[in-house]
């Protein structure tokens, strides 16, 4: 198996298809972030502490790219959509 490093630019086009989103068909995305929180009592540090997990989302709708999500988190943005409450934080 190759290592993705060692690929040329060309090699890649060839092979490769172009990622789209799913709710507009945008072919470009922008980089955010998805905060995952860790109690006091599992890092041994005074306070919790935030975890960033980089996420990719469309540059026109905002719609993150779930494939590249943990279930657990598509989960979680689920239920919290109802509330309006979002865990996607973009910079």
């Amino acid at each position: 198996m190759t290592d993705v490093n060692q690929l040329d630019s060309v090699t890649i086009m060839q092979n490769s298809t172009q990622e789209i989103c799913k709710n507009c068909g945008s072919k470009f995305f922008t980089q955010a972030f998805a905060f995952r929180r860790l109690p006091k009592l599992i890092t041994g540090t005074p306070k919790d502490q935030l975890v960033p997990m980089p996420v990719f989302k469309c540059a026109d709708c905002g719609e993150p790219i779930s494939d590249m999500l943990p279930e657990e988190e598509i989960q979680e943005n689920v239920k919290n959509e109802d509330k309006g409450d979002g865990k996607i934080i973009t910079l």
